[in-house]
């Protein structure tokens, strides 16, 4: 297997768009565009992810990206904050248009690698009979800002972690984004819930460095 750079922030997702892109904001004169992807799992369950991208990515081969159609995302997570919550958005470099829905067997592509140090470290807990996970928050210095990125670890990945890492440890993951839904935090005026994103590790992959 080949080493990939320390600092490295790379995202394929493959999905339906769920919400047609809506303007988003305007950064160095340049119009950016949001919209949701709906990525199914093997599982028949769904994420719901976020994609920022530029104007000029809403046209993909002379066709206008639109509801329900079949889309793969090719960029980067940056940091976003929602009614007190730190997330992660995917900032698109690419957009292509999918012919057909996945990759045969192993369904959707959802793939996250992520490298940094680990910011964060708790403890491995039982979430019930028979599952213990444990969470770990992985922060990437590069760019204009940090980015922090939830990571959840089950059963012996998780004990591998707890055996094999320390806090402030340099790591890269390979994950899969998912979306959950929290309620908001006290003090803000909206009673409607808010759509984050986390992680969930497949492997720990070597580094160059």
């Amino acid at each position: 297997m080949l080493n990939i750079d320390q600092n490295v922030n790379y995202v394929r997702v493959e999905g339906k768009i769920q919400s047609s892109p809506v303007f988003n904001h305007v950064f160095d004169d340049i119009g950016y565009y949001s919209m949701v992807i709906e990525v199914p799992r093997i599982s028949g369950k769904s994420d719901f992810i976020k994609v920022i991208l530029q104007e000029k990515m809403l046209v993909v081969n002379g066709v206008l990206l639109d509801f329900g159609m079949l889309v793969g995302v090719v960029g980067s997570l940056v940091q976003s904050m929602k009614y007190g919550y730190k997330d992660v958005l995917v900032l698109a470099n690419a957009v292509d248009i999918i012919d057909v829905p996945g990759r045969g067997e192993e369904g959707f592509e959802n793939t996250v690698v992520f490298g940094g140090c680990i910011h964060q470290w708790y403890p491995i807990r039982e979430v019930s009979e028979g599952k213990e996970l444990k969470v770990s928050i992985i922060k990437n210095d590069v760019g204009k800002r940090p980015v922090m990125l939830k990571v959840v670890s089950w059963g012996k990945s998780a004990y591998y972690m707890e055996s094999n890492y320390s806090l402030e440890d340099n790591i890269i993951v390979k994950a899969r984004l998912e979306s959950r839904m929290k309620p908001p935090k006290e003090g803000y005026n909206t009673e409607e819930y808010i759509r984050t994103h986390e992680s969930s590790l497949l492997s720990i992959l070597p580094s160059n460095n």
